[in-house]
């Protein structure tokens, strides 16, 4: 077993929903309250008052302490990674795409899907994915594993 190896790896077990193979990130770390993104660049730019359909999904590994609700996708024309800090918060950014805050993302066996329209402002290079709520606009759900110290997806 290896770090990223399908289906079974350092973050626990789960198939690929489709193809071989999937990212993780954290949605919460709950000892520096931080977070980790997923970002793409897109094929194309998004163009001006065009309405977007987005998908994607997300499983909590079995190991997680926590679940959060919190989860979206933020397009941007430019990249919003970050190369100096490993673990950061982009809680000024507002997703276009965001989960309902009320429905916790806990599920560690199945894929749970994320969706929603939006008019593009056009431009956009960039889809980021990720938790951008501050730690007090977080909702989280403690008791799920024993092993790690955060919400991993």
């Amino acid at each position: 077993m290896a770090y990223g190896d399908v289906p079974l790896n350092i973050a626990g077990y789960q198939n690929a929903r489709t193809g071989n193979g999937y990212g993780g990130f954290y949605g919460v770390i709950d000892t520096i309250n931080a977070r980790e993104y997923i970002e793409v660049p897109l094929l194309d730019s998004l163009v001006t008052n065009r309405k977007y359909c987005v998908e994607f999904y997300v499983s909590l590994t079995g190991s997680s302490l926590f679940s959060i609700s919190n989860m979206g996708a933020y397009f941007s024309e430019d990249s919003l990674l970050q190369t100096t800090a490993q673990f950061y918060t982009l809680s000024n950014y507002q997703p276009q795409i965001e989960n309902a805050s009320t429905n916790i993302l806990n599920d560690t066996n199945n894929w749970m899907l994320i969706s929603g329209d939006f008019i593009a402002n056009g431009g956009e290079r960039f889809m980021t994915i990720g938790n951008f709520r501050l730690p007090a606009n977080t909702n989280i759900q403690s008791g799920m594993g024993t092993g790690d110290d955060g919400a991993y997806y």
